[in-house]
């Protein structure tokens, strides 16, 4: 498939593009995966990197912009039957797989602050995500990539990857206004992406003191 389109000129090759890294990344976290298997305690850094990584690129990124891009497109064409669930599966196992970052995080920070038998849950949490991403990875290649771009024009895939790099442009300022905002109480705007996706978005930081701004009743 990826040698009738040049990678870069097209939505779905783009995406896949990206699955190129997150796969380079996945073989990383299974090195580390096998280490914890043999007794190795846990590298905080680079786990720490590691969750950043996901929590960032692959959630953010790359999440972002299926499901407020080309998700979002596809939902307003005439989609067949097939195509429609499995795109409502594939962002339902974005959901579960953000849980399971999340529990990673949780556990990283319990088994440093003393609690041993996290141990297990980092472990747990790492083949977890292992597991998770190559099928899901190959279904949304295979099911949805490639068939969906089928249902756009020239010129609408060529918008879409426009929107695409407008959504890698911003990303940067995004998260850390989002994270100014968190430190100072105050909602993540709709403009840091669609409302419905900033449901399902873990806060990343707890707001200082627990109150609102300075000078806020």
């Amino acid at each position: 498939m990826e040698t009738e389109m040049n990678l870069d000129k097209n939505p779905a090759g783009s995406l896949v593009t990206e699955h190129r890294l997150l796969n380079r990344y996945l073989l990383l976290m299974k090195r580390q995966a096998e280490l914890l298997d043999g007794g190795k305690k846990p590298d905080r850094l680079f786990i720490e990197r590691l969750i950043d990584f996901f929590k960032t690129y692959a959630h953010r990124c790359h999440y972002g912009k299926e499901e407020e891009i080309l998700f979002k497109r596809l939902y307003e064409k005439s989609l067949l039957p097939e195509h429609k669930r499995v795109i409502d599966g594939l962002v339902l196992e974005h959901i579960r797989e953000r849980g399971l970052m999340d529990r990673l995080e949780i556990a990283k920070d319990k088994f440093w602050l003393g609690e041993t038998r996290a141990f297990l849950e980092i472990l747990e949490n790492l083949k977890g995500i292992l597991k998770f991403y190559p099928a899901h990875m190959q279904r949304e290649e295979r099911d949805v990539f490639f068939p969906g771009m089928e249902y756009f024009s020239e010129e609408e895939k060529m918008d879409m990857l426009r929107e695409f790099n407008e959504f890698d442009r911003n990303l940067i300022h995004e998260k850390y206004l989002r994270m100014a905002d968190q430190y100072e109480g105050l909602p993540a705007p709709f403009e840091y992406g669609d409302p419905t996706i900033q449901g399902i978005l873990q806060p990343e930081v707890a707001p200082l003191s627990g109150g609102k701004p300075e000078g806020e009743q």
